[in-house]
């Protein structure tokens, strides 16, 4: 089984909740890894990261003057100020990182799960983004409502069937991504003019519909790299180099010691593999 981690997902979380309660952020974070993988015991697992290689170009959806305009740019910041730390402890502890060339985590791990991984996956987020990513083999956990989100139980907690979940989406909007959805549909008229179909609608003028199709362009996830192909090849060369790298015991030791990162728990069941090496090694 397959863990993908909305990293920066999960990192603002972990910054929010620890300016709430005044505890270690990184610490946080660490141990929802731990939490995570102790419930989910995966054979891999990845972090996908919004922070892009390529800088200096937008992707299609930022040339939307738009879109995430209404963040608040300097609390940003503030999460971003153990960024580095954390991926590089990500890393000891084989939790591979993986990043967007110009896209976004959402687009990545969208490749991933529909093109490149093998077995079942579970991603692990927030974001409402992530459900249309479900089918039979992907699943999505939101670790605050404590929900797995599947392809059998999907209907029991929205309004619309799976298949139609990107429609309601572009036809609500996103307030998250600052999406403006459709002048005067809300959840229950959405709901209703999927039943007679969105083009069939007669209380649909041409600017509406102009507005739906330009959501959905932005926020159905398999379109980031038809607007950008290049993208492809940038995420299957950093999979394929991921698959080299293992965890390291002694430099998770090491991180923690040089940035006073008190760990509290046993991390032991990310190191099996590499103290059992170590073991044999010193036999020979």
């Amino acid at each position: 089984m397959n863990l993908i981690i909305d990293g920066s997902n999960l990192m603002h979380r972990s910054y929010w909740v620890s300016s709430k309660y005044n505890r270690p952020m990184v610490l946080l974070f660490l141990n929802s890894l731990r939490k995570l993988f102790n419930e989910w015991s995966p054979h891999q697992a990845y972090t996908v990261w919004d922070s892009r290689l390529i800088k200096g170009k937008k992707n299609f959806r930022r040339d939307v003057s738009t879109y995430k305009s209404d963040r608040d740019k300097d609390k940003i910041k503030d999460v971003y100020e153990y960024d580095k730390l954390i991926r590089s402890l990500c890393s000891t502890l084989g939790v591979q990182n993986i990043y967007p060339g110009i896209l976004e985590a959402d687009d990545v791990i969208s490749y991933m799960c529909k093109h490149y991984l093998i077995g079942s996956n579970i991603i692990i987020s927030t974001d409402q983004d992530m459900l249309q990513l479900i089918n039979f083999d992907t699943s999505v956990y939101n670790p605050i409502k404590k929900i797995t989100y599947t392809y059998d139980n999907f209907r029991d907690y929205f309004p619309v069937e799976l298949k139609d979940y990107l429609t309601y989406k572009a036809l609500i909007g996103d307030k998250s991504d600052n999406i403006q959805g459709v002048a005067g549909i809300g959840p229950k008229r959405a709901v209703r003019l999927i039943t007679e179909g969105v083009y069939n609608s007669k209380s649909l003028t041409s600017k509406d519909i102009s507005r739906f199709e330009h959501n959905l362009d932005m926020i159905d996830l398999s379109k980031g790299w038809v607007h950008h192909p290049e993208e492809k090849s940038i995420y299957e060369y950093q999979l394929k180099e991921s698959s080299k790298s293992t965890s390291s015991h002694t430099e998770f030791q090491r991180l923690c010691a040089d940035n006073n990162v008190d760990v509290e728990y046993d991390f032991s069941m990310f190191f099996k593999d590499s103290i059992n090496s170590a073991v044999v090694d010193a036999l020979r």
